[in-house]
């Protein structure tokens, strides 16, 4: 068994006389160990738990210091150790049940209890200490610290183990705490309880909801409440349950059958959404087939869904066969409750949420290898190689797999290590799957407009959509071309290495896109067509959005790695991009589009998640879209995977925020862009559908699409938010002042402000006709200065010429109609480079504004700003006036 330490490359070492079952990094309680005390090492061996401090030396290597706290197992082997927020250590024991190793000050309860803590403090106090005689780092002094003895050495017994105590909080009630559990378990006295006599499979914590949830190998998966910690005695009162297999099988048998069938007498709630009824996600023949395995359906990890992701979505549980089970709460005292709410500061203030029950909702089936396409992008060849399924079914891709180990990142990533159950010794080792986010993009119509004829008849010929990304993405993890899997025969366990979040990402999240309209970048159309029109985002979006509405999603993968015992990797596999056939994905609704968070990503050279195998510890970090495009040198293969938008996009972006030093680079990207852009013009629309009849719609350009989407996911975190919060005193403190907090600290300000100097760069030196007059003629009393008649009379002007001149202009399309677009373009082009620039503007005023607040004690008029947002301070001219007013007043001042 292993433990990891984030954040550090060195290795500490524990000795200990019995056999070493389980470890567990946890963080320890306050006000009990010193403060260079970050991480304790729970060591359980065969016949008792351990608890060992990792002191941090003034050096900064770690040392594995063992204490006093020690407490029997009683026979009891211990499969899951995990730890909370606040020191709680829980471990999920072999005979199925939840166990807390209490240590420190903690509460016994009840008079049993009581006395045992009595009994065990005069024990503790007569016991000694017993000093450890290996010297300190700098090998001078001896390191006198408290250390518990094996059973096998001599003075066992002598306080060693009371210092610590062990609670079930799965078996309660008189016998439990009178008998010990070696003897329950021996004799079962305390039966079958819902049906955990099973060994225990994963332990989860949700920290925000205050939530523990158990699984055992039977698939009873069960929800703890976790109270705060007081005087009492600890507790974690169960709250739900229910039998994920069984669930399981008869949701899959119903779905079979196209109607509910569910059985009268369930030993076990079963609960099944009506959501849940709208199929399987990815594939249901290939669910259904691997369900007549009776083994793939047993249960194998647990994984919390944080309330960023979804504030319905609870739990996820991943099956043997590398099924993923989505389990939410639904009922009327759930949703009444208020889940998080966002002051104006940024901050967020969650109520506990309790769930009184565990609904199936949706059922995603494991990936297919063989369904999905690769573009990797090589050194030795700028072209992307053929995917060939013959090659994948060929090598045994088609053969059913096991899963050994799973993980789940903070943005909705699966990690999986699948094996082919084939036991021969020189057989291939795990391969690792990702499996991004539970999203997808909006179906395509069957009949875009752009593929339609003058006439609205449709074309003969031609693809009627492009390839879009899917909801079953997957790549393979570190493996050369040469090998199929990692260096090893297995992956025993995997862990995530958090980054370094940003507090804009956190803004970004919990954030709306600005739409055109909110960004007042132009007029609205006269006519949209309803396919066109896409659904506004909620804000506090997820990642797991079950019950929103439908929204497409652009996710592709892409992945990097490096090896401790891998004599040879291969680096042309550095980066790839992978993606799905869109129709056998499920209209699963995601409102935050992944790509959205790609420049927000953190430092490319840090670790995502690590890998335990035979071969050794292995790191990996799954990068984003961002990192993989720039390894694309072919804007085919981008239009394909992402669509034309989306990769002038990419291509935008990497010019912006990629790092690059030198300009060819950029110059590169930008020239990626303008390969896709197209041109402005007009959109057909067929007879009945548009205003005036048998018109047309003008269409921008692919290249003003993406730089539109980079400007409204750059203004994301901040757009649609107040600038400055003014919160009054109280009535009864009337001697205090109003507390003002900005929503950007001068940190996060530059973060915004960098990639919007970047892009107002990129104008002025490759559009500079239109950032360098004002194509806005005349004057209006919004602050945007447009000229309202001139973006009105244009789509009246493009449909004029479309009825007059349609019979005898080739294609409909006059060189007046062609100028007329282009300088639609130009104008629209122009107000976006104008909103940028009054941004960045706004920007720098709040940067001077709160220097001079802070650092140079200038008495600033915040209350003048107070409940204006952003785009407030940008667009509206009633605002401007309030900006004079604050400038003047402190000037004069």
């Amino acid at each position: 068994a292993g433990a990891g330490i984030g954040g550090y490359g060195d290795f500490a070492t524990f000795s200990a006389s019995d056999v070493v079952v389980n470890v567990g990094i946890v963080r320890p309680q306050q006000g009990i160990f010193s403060a260079n005390v970050p991480y304790l090492l729970l060591v359980a061996t065969a016949e008792s738990f351990v608890l060992s401090a990792l002191e941090r030396t003034p050096g900064g290597s770690l040392t594995v210091v063992t204490t006093r706290h020690a407490v029997s197992t009683d026979g009891v082997p211990a499969h899951v150790i995990r730890g909370t927020a606040d020191g709680r250590l829980l471990v999920g024991g072999g005979d199925g049940c939840l166990y807390e190793i209490a240590y420190g000050n903690c509460p016994a309860g009840g008079i049993l209890g009581k006395g045992l803590k009595a009994l065990a403090g005069v024990v503790g106090a007569a016991a000694s200490a017993i000093v450890d005689a290996d010297m300190d780092a700098d090998g001078q002094h001896p390191s006198k610290r408290r250390r518990v003895q094996s059973r096998s050495g001599p003075g066992y017994g002598e306080g060693a183990m009371a210092a610590a105590r062990k609670i079930n909080h799965t078996r309660t009630g008189v016998t439990a705490a009178l008998l010990p559990d070696f003897v329950t378990n021996g004799l079962g006295l305390m039966g079958q309880k819902r049906g955990r006599s099973a060994a225990m499979v994963d332990v989860a914590v949700d920290e925000e909801r205050r939530l523990v949830y158990t699984l055992t190998a039977s698939g009873i998966l069960t929800c703890h409440h976790m109270p705060p910690q007081s005087n009492q005695p600890p507790s974690l009162p169960p709250v739900a349950w229910t039998d994920s297999v069984k669930s399981t099988s008869e949701y899959l048998m119903s779905l079979s059958r196209r109607r509910g069938s569910y059985s009268t007498s369930r030993p076990f709630p079963l609960r099944l959404g009506p959501s849940a009824l709208a199929g399987v996600g990815g594939s249901v023949e290939h669910c259904l087939s691997l369900a007549k395995d009776v083994k793939s359906l047993e249960p194998q990890a647990l994984h919390v869904v944080s309330t960023m992701e979804s504030t319905k979505i609870l739990v996820t549980v991943t099956t043997v066969g590398g099924t993923r089970l989505f389990y939410a709460n639904e009922g009327s005292a759930y949703d009444t409750m208020a889940a998080a709410t966002m002051t104006a500061n940024g901050s967020h203030v969650h109520k506990k949420l309790v769930p009184s029950n565990l609904t199936l909702v949706y059922v995603r089936s494991p990936p297919r290898p063989h369904f999905f396409q690769s573009i990797v992008s090589s050194a030795k060849s700028s072209t992307p190689p053929p995917y060939n399924a013959t090659d994948d079914r060929e090598q045994g891709r088609e053969q059913p797999f096991y899963l050994n180990a799973s993980l789940r990142c903070n943005d909705g990533t699966s990690i999986m290590a699948l094996q082919t159950p084939d036991h021969n010794p020189s057989s291939e080792g795990s391969k690792l799957l990702v499996a991004m986010p539970d999203i997808t993009r909006k179906p395509v119509a069957p009949l875009p407009q752009s593929h339609l004829n003058n006439d609205g008849t449709p074309h003969t010929t031609g693809p009627p959509a492009l390839a879009c990304s899917g909801t079953n993405e997957i790549l393979t993890l570190g493996c050369p071309p040469n090998l199929r899997s990692l260096p090893g025969r297995r992956v025993w366990d995997m862990a995530v290495i958090p980054p370094e979040r940003l507090r804009v990402y956190d803004l970004h999240v919990r954030s709306t896109t600005p739409g055109d309209m909110e960004m007042e970048r132009g007029l609205p159309q006269p006519y949209e067509h309803k396919e066109d029109v896409q659904p506004k985002p909620r804000p506090g979006a997820s990642i797991v959005g079950m019950f929103s509405r439908k929204r497409r999603a652009d996710v592709v993968v892409a992945a990097s790695h490096w090896t401790s015992s891998a004599g040879a990797t291969d680096r042309s596999r550095q980066y790839a991009l992978a993606y799905a056939d869109p129709a056998r994905d499920a209209a699963v609704a995601a409102p935050l589009r992944a790509s959205s968070t790609h420049h927000l990503a953190p430092d490319p050279q840090s670790a995502t998640f690590c890998a335990l195998t035979d071969g050794g510890l292995h790191f990996f970090r799954t990068t984003t879209l961002l990192e993989a495009g720039a390894g694309v040198r072919d804007a085919t293969a981008l239009v394909r995977a992402l669509g034309r938008a989306e990769a002038c996009a990419l291509c935008l972006t990497r010019a912006v925020l990629g790092g690059d030093a030198s300009a060819s680079n950029q110059d590169h990207h930008i020239a990626m862009a303008l390969t896709v852009a197209g041109s402005p013009g007009v959109k057909m629309c067929p007879e009945g559908t548009a205003d005036p009849a048998r018109g047309a719609s003008f269409q921008h350009s692919y290249l003003y699409d993406g730089m539109s989407l980079l400007v409204a996911r750059l203004l994301r975190p901040m757009w649609c938010k107040k600038a400055v919060t003014i919160i009054p005193p109280k009535p009864k403190d009337k001697d205090r002042t109003a507390k003002v907090t900005l929503l950007l600290d001068p940190k996060s300000l530059d973060q915004i402000r960098r990639p919007l100097l970047a892009v107002l760069s990129i104008l002025r030196r490759h559009l500079p006709h239109v950032t360098t007059q004002n194509l806005l003629t005349g004057h209006s009393s919004s602050s945007s200065s447009t000229d309202e008649h001139a973006l009105c009379s244009t789509p009246a002007l493009l449909n004029h010429h479309v009825r007059t001149n349609a019979a005898s202009t080739p294609n409909g399309r006059p060189h007046t109609l062609t100028a007329a677009s282009r300088r639609r373009e130009d104008r629209a082009v122009h107000r976006l480079y104008r909103l940028v620039a009054r941004t960045v503007h706004l920007l720098g005023l709040l940067d001077v504004l709160g220097a001079a607040h802070d650092r140079l004690g200038r008495e600033v008029e915040w209350g003048l700003l107070n409940n204006l947002t952003f785009r407030d301070l940008v667009v509206d001219a009633a605002a401007h006036a309030r900006v004079k007013a604050l400038l003047l007043r402190l000037v004069t001042s």
